[in-house]
């Protein structure tokens, strides 16, 4: 709530979606309609349902298993630095 640096804490998809969206509109990666993909667990009128389908859309994140996008489940640090790459390759292929 104070916005310390807490590096031990759990990382949710939730907040990876949130983080890798807004890092994106900074990167000014490529705006190309990304397309909307199910994830039946998250509505349009959840609070970060246009953060998850920018990030589903551009396929820097995918639904889990089960299809379910799954916001609070845990993210692995293997799945955040692959997420980060996948990003930063549509970044370098915007600046081409």
């Amino acid at each position: 709530p104070n916005h310390d640096f807490q590096p031990s804490q759990a990382l949710s998809r939730g907040d990876l979606a949130l983080a890798l969206a807004r890092l994106s509109r900074l990167l000014s990666v490529p705006a190309g309609q990304p397309s909307t993909v199910s994830a039946p667990d998250v509505a349009v009128s959840n609070a970060m349902y246009g953060e998850i389908q920018l990030v589903l859309g551009h396929g820097i994140m995918t639904p889990e298993d089960s299809g379910q996008f799954n916001s609070s489940g845990p993210v692995s640090g293997r799945q955040a630095v692959d997420a980060v790459g996948r990003l930063l390759r549509i970044f370098q292929q915007g600046q081409r």
